[in-house]
């Protein structure tokens, strides 16, 4: 039987003198200093030792860990003001933060209520997209959920030490404390790696780079129950006290932890901890402990929790970045009142509710998480599931199709209708974004994709550079399906297609180094495409740099040719959320183009196989870079196009790369072993098609055309005129009507592959009559059906009908 020597429970006052160091701490170092405190990781040292000793009484006297009642008794002190919290920040969103700030608010929200807002992070922090996301209101919960997972943690510590002890007949304490020291070593060398040698920003959410730092806190709670009246020097404690409080001066916390630096604040709080058990009367934990600082201690939790969204709809609200001494004082203090009322009316009536036994800890723990999660999963669920879809015609939304490349049209002060909505922008990303073809920021290895013409190419493009590069692959694939090319795709988060890096002598800087060495071998020696398609600057740089042009001239080396395209206009701020907040005016949100995209582009030191591509009159005219155009969004953030935009764009990038194509005989189209080839179906704008639908298209099209043994007569240009449907208003469009004997077709855009944007009726001619039936589909919406009839009659053919949701009539005259 594993028996402990006392089970009588210890208490240090001075600790919720130092919880509320902790909470102030973070508080006014993300007020008023705008970064963080090192005050989180003396949460976790506190954290490691006080759960160790709870877990130490919660042992009954046959040995066995009562562990739901622990854990039932965790969820009753924390969520009541976790959810309370939670219920607060959804209802400041919809008051305060722009719509485009909704899904991932939401999301954000979800994941802290399930204590998992650090993975959530992490996996943010090294996706280059969503790191252009700005500070939720729930972020801060990143800690509450590395906590969370730390208590469950420790309990399987506890079970296994138990089990260890009573096999090995030794006592558990020492069993404790050997696992807690491996883990302590393991986990602090773990922290150490990723921190100085593999990814900082995602070891800083890092579970298992942060158990460490409980576990010390563990290895001195056993301690101090092995030998009760353990203290060190009141100095000590003092010395302590002060390091905590300049940890965050000293070193730039949230770049640096939590590696060997973390060990700074860990170690201070040690001393504090038993430097505070001095018996001198000028001990650090006679004013630790005295009746202030153990009434702010009581509430410290609720103080950590509700600064930060209180900072954050400040800030959004008064469109600062940075707090004034006043407004920082009154969050401070709204924060202060705020935990105290959550203390007496939420927490201290679920506190009592622990004494009533174990049954009636699950019934109000079910009661209170059951509607929370509901209402959670709701409002996520609300903005993550597709509005209804309404079929969208390119002729109401022409994005840049609806200028003609000279830098002299208006900006529209008013946005109107346009697409995409701001509730799905920020999502509307290219598809090797989503299919592992964009290497993250926690990679150094690329990984090569294959699209378009995979199987008997004409033509090889390899898109390569960073985001910047990719955000062009919506209109490069579609080319590359008209025209039989293969698109080689391989992008990363924060690099470019340079050497070298501009991050050189980081971290980073060498992860960038290591993809460029390896994408220039792949291209050099293994693929030799026809072209290199990547950009030709970074924001508002007027000429190629150097960095640029090196690569370039090694590619010359071998033959290749490069497609550099002039980098687009970097916003003064994220662009969604702008309009979310001044949807009446455009020049708002947009940029003065002097101060964007400043001067000509001088290409003339770029190597001579090198091309440019500048694109610059279809984003700014002569004075602005408005945020919109032709009722299209052109920003997805701050800096990167919207996939709807890119695609209105495509026309004008065809033509160039055509000419560019023209150039050059083909190269030999090489096969490459090792790509990674995504499904075809997985493209975003490829025609929805049910089964249904599916089976008429097959029985309508079962029969070629012209039929055999004839050939097309005639081409007849047509003018389809379509009525609203819903808010969308009617539109014209040329069709072209082509005839065989008594068989017709009207077709447009992309028909034969039946790719997005087509028409693609089938007509048959009985005498007079004419009648069509057919397909068409719009964007990434559903194919859907169309069905007219009329007659042809003195060589004027007019036939009406629906054309899915819209009432149409299509005309010819072969007069």
């Amino acid at each position: 039987m594993v028996r402990l020597k006392d089970s009588k429970r210890l208490y240090f006052p001075h600790i919720e003198g130092l919880r509320a160091v902790a909470a102030l701490l973070v508080a006014v170092y993300h007020i008023y200093l705008g970064r963080v405190s090192g005050g989180v990781d003396v949460f976790f040292v506190v954290s490691g030792f006080l759960i160790t000793l709870s877990l130490l009484h919660k042992i009954d006297d046959a040995g066995r860990l009562q562990w739901k009642d622990f854990l039932s008794g965790l969820a009753m002190r924390l969520l009541p003001a976790a959810g309370l919290v939670l219920i607060l920040v959804v209802v400041l969103t919809f008051l305060f933060l722009p719509e485009a700030r909704y899904f991932e608010t939401f999301r954000e929200v979800l994941a802290s209520f399930l204590y998992v807002e650090n993975w959530q992070l992490a996996i943010q922090a090294v996706d280059y997209l969503e790191r252009e996301n700005a500070q939720s209101p729930v972020q801060h919960f990143w800690a509450m959920s590395v906590q969370g997972q730390f208590y469950v943690i420790a309990v399987c510590v506890f079970i296994a030490a138990l089990q260890i002890a009573r096999w090995a007949s030794r006592g558990l304490v020492p069993a404790l404390a050997a696992t807690y020291a491996a883990i302590v070593v393991v986990s602090l060398a773990y922290s150490i790696y990723q921190t100085h040698f593999g990814n900082q920003v995602w070891a800083y959410y890092d579970t298992f780079a942060r158990v460490w730092e409980f576990c010390l806190g563990g290895v001195f709670g056993l301690a101090v129950h092995h030998r009760r009246n353990l203290a060190l020097p009141a100095v000590l404690g003092w010395i302590g006290l002060v390091v905590v409080m300049l940890v965050g001066m000293i070193f730039q916390v949230g770049s640096v932890f939590p590696g060997a630096a973390a060990l700074v604040p860990t170690l201070a709080a040690v001393l504090v901890l038993f430097g505070g058990r001095s018996d001198a009367w000028w001990s650090v934990g006679r004013v630790l402990g005295s009746p202030a600082f153990l009434s702010l201690g009581a509430v410290s939790y609720g103080i950590y929790l509700l600064h930060w969204p209180l900072l954050v709809v400040y800030r959004e609200w008064a469109q600062v970045t940075t707090v004034g001494l006043i407004p920082g004082l009154v969050i401070i203090l709204v924060s202060v009142a705020g935990a105290y009322a959550m203390r007496r009316w939420v927490e201290l009536p679920f506190l009592e509710m622990r004494k009533k036994g174990l049954g009636m800890r699950r019934k109000a723990i079910a009661a209170l998480a059951t509607p929370l999660l509901l209402g959670f999963i709701g409002v996520f669920a609300w903005q993550a599931l597709p509005t209804e879809e309404v079929p969208i015609e390119v002729a109401d939304f022409p994005g840049a199709r609806a200028l003609d490349g000279s830098a002299s049209w208006r900006v529209d002060r008013e946005p109107g209708d346009f697409i995409p909505d701001l509730r799905t922008a920020r999502r509307d990303v290219p598809r090797p974004s989503r299919e592992g073809c964009h290497a993250r920021l926690n990679t150094d290895e690329a990984v090569w994709c294959a699209y378009g013409e995979t199987d008997v190419p004409e033509r090889t493009v390899a898109i390569v550079g960073g985001s910047h590069s990719a955000q062009w692959f919506p209109a490069l694939e579609n080319i590359a399906h008209r025209h039989g090319w293969r698109i080689l795709h391989s992008t990363w988060s924060m690099c470019r297609f340079e050497v070298p890096s501009r991050l050189s002598n980081t971290n980073g800087g060498q992860r960038c180094d290591t993809l460029m060495d390896a994408a220039m071998r792949f291209l050099t020696e293994e693929a030799r495409p026809d072209l290199v398609f990547t950009t030709a600057n970074a924001a508002a740089e007027t000429r190629p740099p150097d960095r640029f042009i090196t690569p370039w001239e090694a590619l010359a080396e071998t033959g290749i040719r490069v497609a550099a395209i002039r980098d687009n206009p970097w916003m003064r701020e994220r662009v969604p959320e702008c309009l979310s907040r001044s949807p009446a005016d455009l020049t708002e949100c947009g940029a003065p183009r002097e101060e964007v995209l400043a001067g000509e582009f001088d290409a003339s030191r770029a190597p001579s196989n090198v091309r440019l591509i500048d694109l610059s009159n279809y984003l700014c005219n002569e004075e602005m870079c408005p945020p919109i155009i032709g009722g299209t969004l052109v920003y997805s953030d701050r800096h990167h196009l919207t996939s709807a935009y890119v695609l209105s764009l495509e026309e004008q990038l065809e033509s160039r790369l055509l000419a560019i194509m023209e150039e050059q005989e083909p190269r030999e189209q090489r096969r490459i072993a090792g790509l990674r080839t995504p499904s075809a179906d997985d493209r975003r704008g490829r025609p929805r098609i049910d089964n249904e639908v599916q089976r008429e298209i097959e029985r309508l099209w079962a029969a070629e055309f012209p039929p055999s043994g004839s050939s097309i007569e005639q081409r007849i240009p047509a003018v389809l005129e379509c009525g609203p449907a819903g808010s969308a208003p009617p539109f014209t469009r040329k069709m072209e009507i082509q005839v065989a004997g008594d068989q017709l077709i009207a077709v447009s855009g992309d028909w034969e592959q039946r790719r997005s944007n087509f028409d693609a009726w089938r007509g048959w001619v009985d005498g007079s009559e004419i009648r069509f039936r057919g397909h068409y589909q719009t964007g990434d919406y559903p194919v859907r059906t169309v069905s007219l009839q009329g007659s042809y009659e003195e060589g004027e053919l007019e036939v009406h009908g629906t054309r899915g949701p819209r009432d149409c009539t299509l005309r010819a005259s072969t007069v």
